[in-house]
């Protein structure tokens, strides 16, 4: 797992859910995490709430939790 700051939500899969929220974030191992990274909210459960949508879409900086294996450029 690793930590990042940003992500560009592929157009049309706002919808679909972030799937890592319930794998990491309500696990025992990186539920320290949750806190960290949502201080004032509940951990993502949407990927919309990730990141905007679409080619011209702004990366929001925020931290969160993320599978290494599903990074691209």
């Amino acid at each position: 797992m690793v930590e990042i700051f940003g992500v560009h939500v592929e157009q049309g899969r706002g919808g679909e859910r972030y799937p890592f929220s319930a794998l990491l974030y309500q696990s025992s191992m990186f539920e320290r995490y949750a806190c960290i990274h949502f201080p004032r909210k509940a951990a993502p459960m949407h990927m919309s709430a990730v990141g905007d949508e679409g080619d011209d879409a702004t990366i929001m900086r925020d931290v969160f939790l993320w599978d290494f294996r599903y990074l691209s450029e």
